[in-house]
């Protein structure tokens, strides 16, 4: 309801309407951002520590050298 609220102030070319519809889509991208990262708190971490530290290491073994030429 936010984005048509923009969306609507927009093609009103309402100014104030537009800073408060953007004001509100903010706060409601705000609240659901959050949600998420509270969901992905909730996950168990996988056995051995980090799993970002283990990915991390694993990867190394698939890095490739190359050349390459700045063009400006």
């Amino acid at each position: 309801t936010a984005l048509a609220k923009v969306k609507e102030a927009h093609k009103l070319q309402d100014i104030a309407a537009i800073d408060a519809a953007t004001k509100e889509l903010n706060d409601a991208w705000m609240a659901a951002s959050q949600d998420m990262y509270n969901a992905t708190q909730g996950q168990a971490q996988p056995e051995g520590g980090d799993g970002q530290a283990q990915g991390a290491n694993k990867g190394a073994e698939d890095v490739t050298d190359a050349e390459f030429e700045e063009v400006k």
